[in-house]
Protein backbone atom coordinates (compact mmCIF):
# COMPACT_ATOMS: atom_id res chain seq x y z
CA UNK A 1 0.00 0.00 0.00
CA UNK A 2 1.56 3.91 -0.47
CA UNK A 3 2.04 5.60 2.06
CA UNK A 4 1.39 9.56 2.02
CA UNK A 5 2.48 12.04 4.03
CA UNK A 6 0.74 13.33 7.15
CA UNK A 7 3.13 15.97 8.90
CA UNK A 8 1.32 19.36 8.27
CA UNK A 9 2.48 21.87 6.46
CA UNK A 10 4.40 25.05 7.02
CA UNK A 11 4.19 27.75 4.57
CA UNK A 12 7.67 28.04 2.27
CA UNK A 13 8.74 31.02 3.19
CA UNK A 14 9.63 34.38 1.38
CA UNK A 15 12.67 35.83 -0.43
CA UNK A 16 12.67 39.93 0.88
CA UNK A 17 13.85 43.13 -1.23
CA UNK A 18 15.33 46.10 0.22
CA UNK A 19 16.90 48.90 -0.18
CA UNK A 20 16.49 52.77 -0.51
CA UNK A 21 14.27 54.45 -3.27
CA UNK A 22 15.84 54.98 -6.87
CA UNK A 23 17.90 51.59 -6.26
CA UNK A 24 16.32 49.65 -8.39
CA UNK A 25 14.82 47.53 -5.92
CA UNK A 26 11.16 46.77 -7.71
CA UNK A 27 12.48 45.62 -11.20
CA UNK A 28 14.79 43.16 -9.88
CA UNK A 29 11.58 41.91 -7.00
CA UNK A 30 9.55 41.26 -10.20
CA UNK A 31 12.38 40.41 -12.66
CA UNK A 32 13.12 37.42 -10.36
CA UNK A 33 9.42 36.31 -10.11
CA UNK A 34 9.27 36.50 -13.48
CA UNK A 35 12.23 34.22 -14.37
CA UNK A 36 11.62 32.06 -10.90
CA UNK A 37 8.24 31.09 -12.76
CA UNK A 38 9.47 30.79 -16.41
CA UNK A 39 13.07 29.19 -16.38
CA UNK A 40 12.93 27.29 -13.17
CA UNK A 41 9.00 26.33 -13.04
CA UNK A 42 9.05 27.63 -9.16
CA UNK A 43 5.49 28.94 -8.47
CA UNK A 44 5.74 32.11 -6.75
CA UNK A 45 4.05 35.48 -6.09
CA UNK A 46 5.48 39.31 -6.24
CA UNK A 47 4.02 41.11 -2.88
CA UNK A 48 3.89 44.57 -2.41
CA UNK A 49 1.80 45.43 0.36
CA UNK A 50 2.35 48.30 2.44
CA UNK A 51 5.27 45.66 3.43
CA UNK A 52 3.16 43.62 5.20
CA UNK A 53 2.33 39.60 3.65
CA UNK A 54 -1.02 39.93 5.00
CA UNK A 55 -3.62 42.45 3.82
CA UNK A 56 -5.84 42.48 6.35
CA UNK A 57 -4.49 43.84 9.30
CA UNK A 58 -3.32 47.43 8.80
CA UNK A 59 -6.87 49.57 9.44
CA UNK A 60 -7.12 52.57 7.68
CA UNK A 61 -9.45 54.46 9.85
CA UNK A 62 -6.59 53.65 12.86
CA UNK A 63 -3.90 55.50 10.88
CA UNK A 64 -6.09 58.63 10.36
CA UNK A 65 -4.77 61.57 11.89
CA UNK A 66 -1.56 59.69 13.81
CA UNK A 67 1.59 61.66 13.40
CA UNK A 68 4.57 60.23 11.74
CA UNK A 69 5.66 58.64 15.00
CA UNK A 70 2.46 57.09 16.35
CA UNK A 71 2.14 55.66 12.46
CA UNK A 72 5.71 54.66 12.66
CA UNK A 73 4.76 52.85 15.86
CA UNK A 74 1.40 51.64 15.18
CA UNK A 75 3.24 50.02 11.68
CA UNK A 76 5.65 48.27 13.63
CA UNK A 77 3.13 46.38 15.85
CA UNK A 78 1.19 45.45 12.75
CA UNK A 79 4.50 43.29 11.86
CA UNK A 80 4.24 41.47 14.93
CA UNK A 81 0.34 40.29 14.34
CA UNK A 82 1.57 39.36 10.54
CA UNK A 83 1.64 35.50 9.47
CA UNK A 84 2.48 33.98 6.57
CA UNK A 85 -0.31 31.77 5.17
CA UNK A 86 -1.59 28.46 7.02
CA UNK A 87 -3.87 26.74 4.13
CA UNK A 88 -1.70 25.14 1.45
CA UNK A 89 -4.30 25.97 -1.13
CA UNK A 90 -2.78 29.32 -0.69
CA UNK A 91 0.49 28.29 -0.37
CA UNK A 92 3.60 29.30 -2.85
CA UNK A 93 7.18 31.11 -2.86
CA UNK A 94 6.93 35.16 -1.80
CA UNK A 95 9.05 37.33 -3.46
CA UNK A 96 8.55 40.58 -1.04
CA UNK A 97 8.89 43.48 -2.12
CA UNK A 98 10.04 45.77 1.34
CA UNK A 99 9.37 44.83 4.86
CA UNK A 100 10.21 45.59 8.23
CA UNK A 101 13.75 46.47 7.73
CA UNK A 102 11.88 49.37 5.28
CA UNK A 103 9.48 50.75 8.51
CA UNK A 104 12.46 50.55 10.67
CA UNK A 105 14.55 52.32 8.44
CA UNK A 106 11.86 55.18 8.35
CA UNK A 107 11.25 55.15 12.28
CA UNK A 108 14.93 55.62 12.88
CA UNK A 109 15.61 58.47 9.97
CA UNK A 110 12.51 60.16 10.84
CA UNK A 111 11.30 59.97 14.15
CA UNK A 112 14.37 59.78 15.93
CA UNK A 113 14.07 56.04 16.99
CA UNK A 114 16.64 54.18 18.33
CA UNK A 115 18.28 51.29 16.71
CA UNK A 116 18.43 48.92 20.30
CA UNK A 117 14.61 49.61 20.47
CA UNK A 118 13.87 47.81 17.38
CA UNK A 119 15.24 44.43 18.42
CA UNK A 120 12.28 43.35 19.84
CA UNK A 121 9.78 43.93 16.65
CA UNK A 122 13.53 42.09 14.68
CA UNK A 123 13.28 39.12 17.08
CA UNK A 124 9.51 38.73 17.10
CA UNK A 125 8.34 39.06 13.64
CA UNK A 126 8.58 36.14 10.90
CA UNK A 127 11.63 36.07 9.39
CA UNK A 128 12.37 35.66 5.84
CA UNK A 129 14.70 33.11 4.09
CA UNK A 130 17.05 36.01 2.26
CA UNK A 131 17.43 39.41 1.82
CA UNK A 132 18.80 41.05 -1.59
CA UNK A 133 19.99 44.60 -0.37
CA UNK A 134 19.76 46.85 -3.30
CA UNK A 135 22.22 49.77 -3.53
CA UNK A 136 23.29 52.46 -6.16
CA UNK A 137 25.13 55.39 -6.02
CA UNK A 138 24.34 58.66 -5.70
CA UNK A 139 24.72 59.90 -9.04
CA UNK A 140 22.33 57.47 -10.81
CA UNK A 141 19.72 57.41 -7.94
CA UNK A 142 19.18 61.40 -8.62
CA UNK A 143 18.94 60.27 -12.36
CA UNK A 144 15.86 57.54 -11.85
CA UNK A 145 14.55 60.07 -9.13
CA UNK A 146 14.04 62.59 -12.19
CA UNK A 147 11.34 60.38 -13.93
CA UNK A 148 9.14 61.24 -10.41
CA UNK A 149 6.75 63.82 -10.31
CA UNK A 150 6.32 64.21 -6.30
CA UNK A 151 9.22 63.17 -4.31
CA UNK A 152 8.24 62.29 -0.21
CA UNK A 153 10.49 64.60 2.49
CA UNK A 154 12.69 61.23 3.12
CA UNK A 155 13.28 60.60 -0.49
CA UNK A 156 14.21 64.05 -1.01
CA UNK A 157 16.75 63.78 2.17
CA UNK A 158 18.18 60.83 0.98
CA UNK A 159 18.97 62.77 -2.49
CA UNK A 160 20.28 66.07 -0.64
CA UNK A 161 24.16 65.34 -1.08
CA UNK A 162 26.52 62.31 -1.93
CA UNK A 163 27.42 62.48 2.03
CA UNK A 164 23.55 61.59 3.05
CA UNK A 165 23.04 59.13 0.39
CA UNK A 166 26.00 56.96 1.40
CA UNK A 167 24.76 57.75 4.99
CA UNK A 168 21.76 56.18 4.89
CA UNK A 169 22.97 53.12 2.98
CA UNK A 170 25.24 52.49 5.47
CA UNK A 171 22.36 52.81 7.76
CA UNK A 172 20.68 50.37 5.68
CA UNK A 173 23.01 47.72 5.77
CA UNK A 174 23.34 48.15 10.01
CA UNK A 175 19.56 47.76 10.29
CA UNK A 176 20.12 44.31 7.56
CA UNK A 177 22.86 42.97 9.54
CA UNK A 178 21.13 42.69 12.73
CA UNK A 179 18.38 40.11 11.19
CA UNK A 180 21.10 37.64 11.49
CA UNK A 181 19.85 35.53 8.27
CA UNK A 182 21.66 35.16 5.18
CA UNK A 183 21.85 38.43 2.59
CA UNK A 184 23.01 39.63 -0.50
CA UNK A 185 24.05 43.26 -1.33
CA UNK A 186 23.30 43.66 -5.17
CA UNK A 187 24.50 46.86 -6.43
CA UNK A 188 23.19 48.23 -9.80
CA UNK A 189 25.21 51.20 -10.41
CA UNK A 190 25.48 51.57 -14.10
CA UNK A 191 24.74 48.18 -14.93
CA UNK A 192 22.49 46.59 -16.91
CA UNK A 193 19.38 45.31 -15.64
CA UNK A 194 20.12 41.73 -16.84
CA UNK A 195 23.30 41.58 -15.27
CA UNK A 196 21.72 42.74 -11.37
CA UNK A 197 19.02 40.24 -12.49
CA UNK A 198 20.88 37.57 -13.20
CA UNK A 199 23.35 38.12 -10.06
CA UNK A 200 20.50 37.33 -8.07
CA UNK A 201 19.37 34.18 -9.38
CA UNK A 202 22.81 33.02 -9.25
CA UNK A 203 22.79 33.56 -5.39
CA UNK A 204 19.21 31.63 -5.10
CA UNK A 205 20.40 28.79 -6.69
CA UNK A 206 23.96 28.87 -5.28
CA UNK A 207 22.73 29.29 -2.18
CA UNK A 208 19.83 27.01 -2.56
CA UNK A 209 17.63 29.42 -1.06
CA UNK A 210 14.52 27.84 -2.52
CA UNK A 211 15.75 23.94 -2.68
CA UNK A 212 14.02 21.47 -0.55
CA UNK A 213 15.15 17.92 0.53
CA UNK A 214 13.15 14.90 -0.18
CA UNK A 215 13.66 11.44 0.45
CA UNK A 216 13.46 9.92 -2.47
CA UNK A 217 11.33 6.72 -1.43
CA UNK A 218 8.72 9.48 -1.04
CA UNK A 219 8.64 10.43 -4.57
CA UNK A 220 6.01 9.42 -7.53
CA UNK A 221 5.04 9.90 -10.67
CA UNK A 222 1.40 9.82 -11.98
CA UNK A 223 1.90 9.29 -15.89
CA UNK A 224 4.56 7.56 -18.04
CA UNK A 225 6.95 5.63 -15.49
CA UNK A 226 9.37 4.78 -17.36
CA UNK A 227 12.87 6.64 -18.44
CA UNK A 228 15.35 6.05 -21.44
CA UNK A 229 18.21 3.95 -19.88
CA UNK A 230 20.72 6.29 -22.01
CA UNK A 231 19.94 9.45 -20.33
CA UNK A 232 19.58 7.50 -16.67
CA UNK A 233 22.96 5.83 -17.44
CA UNK A 234 24.32 9.67 -18.39
CA UNK A 235 23.03 11.21 -14.89
CA UNK A 236 24.51 8.58 -13.27
CA UNK A 237 27.83 8.73 -14.30
CA UNK A 238 28.00 12.86 -13.68
CA UNK A 239 26.57 12.04 -9.87
CA UNK A 240 29.87 9.46 -10.05
CA UNK A 241 32.21 12.14 -11.18
CA UNK A 242 31.07 14.03 -8.50
CA UNK A 243 28.44 16.24 -9.99
CA UNK A 244 25.85 17.63 -8.39
CA UNK A 245 22.31 16.85 -10.31
CA UNK A 246 20.04 20.21 -10.35
CA UNK A 247 16.84 19.81 -8.88
CA UNK A 248 13.96 17.84 -10.05
CA UNK A 249 10.83 19.89 -10.00
CA UNK A 250 8.20 18.55 -7.45
CA UNK A 251 3.84 18.99 -7.26
CA UNK A 252 3.05 18.32 -3.40
CA UNK A 253 -0.43 16.83 -3.98
CA UNK A 254 -2.51 17.82 -1.18
CA UNK A 255 -5.92 15.70 -0.54
CA UNK A 256 -8.71 17.43 1.79
CA UNK A 257 -8.17 15.53 5.04
CA UNK A 258 -4.07 17.32 4.48
CA UNK A 259 -2.44 14.43 3.71
CA UNK A 260 0.00 14.98 0.68
CA UNK A 261 2.26 13.10 -2.15
CA UNK A 262 5.03 14.94 -4.19
CA UNK A 263 4.41 13.87 -7.19
CA UNK A 264 7.42 15.05 -10.21
CA UNK A 265 6.89 16.94 -12.92
CA UNK A 266 10.19 17.68 -13.83
CA UNK A 267 13.53 15.47 -13.91
CA UNK A 268 12.27 11.62 -13.67
CA UNK A 269 15.69 10.37 -14.84
CA UNK A 270 17.41 12.49 -12.29
CA UNK A 271 15.49 11.00 -9.88
CA UNK A 272 15.93 7.51 -11.12
CA UNK A 273 19.52 7.58 -11.59
CA UNK A 274 20.01 8.71 -7.45
CA UNK A 275 17.79 6.18 -6.50
CA UNK A 276 19.75 3.71 -8.57
CA UNK A 277 23.55 5.43 -6.89
CA UNK A 278 22.23 4.65 -3.48
CA UNK A 279 20.90 8.26 -2.58
CA UNK A 280 18.49 8.64 0.21
CA UNK A 281 17.28 12.43 -0.98
CA UNK A 282 17.71 14.35 -3.93
CA UNK A 283 17.10 18.35 -4.13
CA UNK A 284 13.46 19.47 -5.44
CA UNK A 285 12.29 22.86 -6.34
CA UNK A 286 8.38 22.59 -5.00
CA UNK A 287 4.86 23.60 -5.93
CA UNK A 288 1.39 23.50 -4.31
CA UNK A 289 -1.49 21.71 -5.25
CA UNK A 290 -5.25 21.20 -3.82
CA UNK A 291 -7.31 18.33 -5.00
CA UNK A 292 -10.02 16.48 -3.41
CA UNK A 293 -8.66 13.08 -3.46
CA UNK A 294 -5.15 11.75 -4.50
CA UNK A 295 -5.81 8.96 -7.16
CA UNK A 296 -3.32 6.15 -5.77
CA UNK A 297 -4.13 3.73 -8.39
CA UNK A 298 -1.92 6.00 -10.87
CA UNK A 299 1.03 6.51 -8.57
CA UNK A 300 4.44 5.04 -9.03
CA UNK A 301 7.79 5.03 -7.01
CA UNK A 302 10.98 6.22 -8.76
CA UNK A 303 12.43 2.51 -7.77
CA UNK A 304 9.51 1.16 -9.92
CA UNK A 305 10.03 2.48 -12.84
CA UNK A 306 10.83 0.67 -16.25
CA UNK A 307 13.26 1.48 -19.36
CA UNK A 308 11.57 3.27 -22.67
CA UNK A 309 12.01 1.09 -25.52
Amino acid sequence: MKQINNIKLKHPGFILFEGLDFNGKTVLAKNISFLLKKDYNIDNVYNYNQGLIRNDIVEDERIKGLTSKEKSEYFLNCYLRDSLPSNPCEFKEIIQDRYLPAIIFYSLIMNNAKIKDMDRFIKESIKPKCIFLIECDYEERKKRAMSRQYLKKHEQESLLSEKKSNEFTMFYREIISRFNIPYKIIDTSNIEESSSTNRCIEYILNEKILNNEICIEDIFVDFEPRVYQSTSNLRAEELEKGKELKPINVIRTIQGDGRYVNIIYDGRHRAYSAWKAGLKKISAFVNYKCIEKIDFDRLIRVNEFGFKL
